[in-house]
């Protein structure tokens, strides 16, 4: 499987060495580490515009919180099957909705994404042979924090960003996955998302921030 780290303070590319250096904590995690797309559910091959429903698969995954009307206050999380299992020519994109608390978007917070492909192909009619191409966007908040073009195999994408630098707020925030181009009928599944939190990575000390000393400086 194929590994990227994406900072995308700037953007700089990591060594997966850096991966570790500070602790972050999982804020939510959408699917298993299991290599199977459940308990996704497979997609409608339908495209809608945000914000989508609460309680309707769709393009648009809700996890607990206040949004905006007219989604207002979500009790629970969306059911887990409404989820789409897939990106795909017909039907390219998911976001996931979700607040965070205030040190969680504040300025010395940093945010891990990491978005789990497997099992990509392509469907014209009948199934084409082999994993076809398909070239993956996503976006924070409107921010694009990642892109990986020419996908052929099961592929990892984690992704490091501020919280200032995606306008991370305490109302609503949204992660969007896009396949924006590939093999023609193209579709690559999902076999988890996740996002974990450091709210206090980018704090000053000692005039240097802990995130410096430890990627950019090699301190533990």
């Amino acid at each position: 499987m194929s590994h990227y780290l994406i900072f995308a303070f700037g953007i700089f590319v990591l060594s997966a060495s850096h991966a570790t250096a500070l602790p972050f904590n999982t804020l939510w995690q959408l699917g298993l580490d299991d290599t199977f797309s459940t308990p996704f559910a497979q997609e409608d091959y339908l495209s809608n515009n945000a914000p989508g429903s609460a309680n309707l698969k769709d393009d648009d995954y809700y996890l607990a919180g206040v949004y905006p009307a007219p989604i207002g206050t979500v009790s629970n999380d969306e059911n887990i099957t409404f989820f789409e299992r897939a990106l795909s020519s017909g039907d390219p994109r998911n976001r996931v909705h979700f607040p965070l608390t205030a040190p969680q978007a504040s300025q010395t917070s940093q945010l891990k994404i990491t978005l789990d492909f497997m099992n990509g192909g392509a469907w014209t009619g009948s199934s084409v042979p082999g994993y076809s191409t398909h070239d993956i966007t996503v976006k924070f908040n409107g921010t694009t924090v990642a892109i990986r073009n020419g996908i052929t195999r099961n592929t990892t994408i984690t992704v490091l960003v501020s919280a200032s630098s995606v306008s991370a707020t305490t109302g609503g925030n949204v992660l969007q996955i896009e396949r924006t181009a590939g093999g023609t009928g193209g579709f690559i599944n999902f076999d988890f998302l996740k996002l974990e939190v450091n709210s206090t990575a980018l704090a000053d000390v000692d005039g240097v921030s802990i995130w410096y000393k430890s990627d950019r400086l090699g301190f533990r």
